[in-house]
């Protein structure tokens, strides 16, 4: 389809074709799949953009063939180049090179629930005074 020239904001509909990638996208089927598979398992709570943001990340490691450890390494570069203006961000790259992608997420994880759990342990005592 043309783009219309006149239009402001070029919609994603009517852009040019973009070039084939290395690994197909996921498809709509596919997608919804994985929303519907998160439902079934966990329940309408669960699905949320990140839990399905993660599961086609999980399912297209498993269709690549690849592990999570050889993706990381293969997009380090891309990272690395992004960060070089940014300082702070470079460091923290720097740190984490090399770093299996599962243990980061564990720690992760674990940081941000034990935040949950400190504002919880915070409230739960202002009610109790």
């Amino acid at each position: 389809m043309p783009v219309d020239k006149k239009q402001p904001i070029p919609s994603a509909w009517t852009r040019s074709q973009r070039r084939k990638r290395e690994q197909p996208a996921l498809s709509p089927e596919q997608i919804v799949s994985a929303a519907v598979r998160l439902l079934d398992e966990e329940g309408i709570d669960a699905l949320s953009m990140r839990n399905l943001g993660e599961a086609a990340w999980l399912t297209m490691l498993a269709r690549s063939g690849k592990d999570e450890q050889d993706w990381m390494e293969h997009l380090w570069p891309a990272a690395e180049e992004a960060a070089q203006d940014h300082p702070q961000l470079r460091e923290q790259y720097a740190s984490l090179r090399g770093k299996d992608p599962r243990e980061m997420r564990d720690d992760k994880f674990a940081y941000g629930l034990q935040r949950v759990l400190d504002g919880l342990a915070g409230r739960i005592v202002r009610i109790s005074e």
